[in-house]
């Protein structure tokens, strides 16, 4: 599973959290995210933390980044909101082997997540600062299947 960086939505956290009776203490025109096509009803919170200080359900998905379902783990966070926090909307799913074919074909370019990209870098500007990360320059892509 992965989730879509680059996708806000117009509804805002504040008032997606309204509807459950639930206070936002973060700014007030953060979006929510649409994290993929599967399952756009269910919520996915990730944030700066620990499995251990998030509560029950919560998975450590780089150093200092977690990620959870938990809706006492989102009305904790609604609270005090840590400065990386993103809240997603669906997620982006695969079947078994199918990432690995992809990637085989080169349909995917691979890079390391850091906090920078996922959280600092605008929504607009990831996919050109991805390839600048990679030393590619958007304009040499030549479309075609595999390694060119």
């Amino acid at each position: 599973m992965g989730l879509i960086l680059n996708r806000p939505t117009p509804l805002t956290v504040k008032e997606f959290l309204s509807r459950i009776d639930t206070p936002w203490r973060g700014e007030a025109a953060e979006p929510i995210w649409a994290g993929g096509p599967v399952m756009p009803q269910n919520g996915w919170v990730l944030f700066e933390g620990t499995p251990e200080s998030a509560g029950p359900g919560a998975m450590g998905v780089m150093e200092g980044l977690c990620l959870t379902q938990s809706a006492a783990t989102l009305r904790m966070l609604a609270l005090a909101p840590p400065r990386f926090f993103r809240l997603f909307l669906g997620y982006s799913g695969w079947g078994p082997g199918q990432v690995e074919a992809e990637l085989a074909r080169g349909s995917w370019l691979v890079l390391p997540a850091t906090r920078e990209l996922v959280f600092e870098t605008p929504h607009e500007a990831l996919w050109a600062r991805c390839f600048e990360e990679l030393g590619i320059r958007p304009d040499q892509v030549i479309p075609g299947e595999g390694v060119q």
